[in-house]
């Protein structure tokens, strides 16, 4: 069975999170890149949510007992395996952990390009997971 509390708090952080990225998302793109508290803030923002994707994904497959996955970017390849996420939303999640572990490892290689992207284009990814997520609870 799944934890309630624990994906629900998670999901709360999730959404906090987006809520202060789509606050950078009017800014236009050479702005943004100027403003490096503006890139702080959307780089330490994405990877708590992305953090927070991988917590909810890693309890949903320990909790329903769906295997052991090797590292981040298998849990949600098992969570798609066993329909619980789509093949589209999976892929997207894999790349959102390779970016997770740019920004705690290789922080000093961030693209910002890549980080004006996602807070412009992509920021529904967290929403589709959210709402699959809250299927199972």
């Amino acid at each position: 069975m799944v934890d309630s509390h624990v994906i629900l708090s998670r999901i709360d952080k999730i959404r906090e999170c987006v809520a202060k990225l789509r606050k950078f998302s009017s800014m236009d793109q050479e702005s943004f890149r100027r403003d490096q508290s503006a890139c702080d803030s959307c780089e330490r923002n994405l990877q708590i949510a992305i953090q927070a994707t991988i917590d909810i994904g890693n309890h949903v497959v320990s909790d329903m007992d769906l295997g052991s996955p090797r590292d981040y970017k298998e849990i949600f390849q098992l969570m798609a395996i066993n329909n619980l996420i789509s093949d589209a939303l999976c892929a997207k999640l894999v790349s959102m952990t390779g970016l997770r572990n740019v920004l705690v490892h290789d922080y000093l290689d961030v693209d910002t390009h890549l980080i004006y992207q996602i807070i412009t284009t992509e920021l529904d990814d967290f929403v589709v997971f959210i709402t699959a997520v809250l299927k199972l609870i």
